[in-house]
């Protein structure tokens, strides 16, 4: 015997529930970081060198 299809409703909602709520992060993590992918892994070296290069950017125009 089958399992019928209204048990399986409930299911399906929340596993379409779970990729909507997935697919909402996703683009709101993208959209909060300027519409670039996210960054894992970053370190201190990392950092520092995002720092260094975004001062020297800054005073590089800044000097016309």
């Amino acid at each position: 015997m089958g399992v019928p299809f209204e048990a399986l409703i409930p299911y399906a909602i929340c596993l379409g529930m779970f990729g909507v709520s997935g697919a909402a992060l996703s683009k709101i993590r993208h959209m909060q970081n300027g519409g670039k992918r996210g960054r894992h892994s970053v370190d201190q070296w990392d950092r520092q060198s995002r720092s260094s290069s975004s001062r020297l950017i800054t005073k590089h125009t800044a000097n016309g």
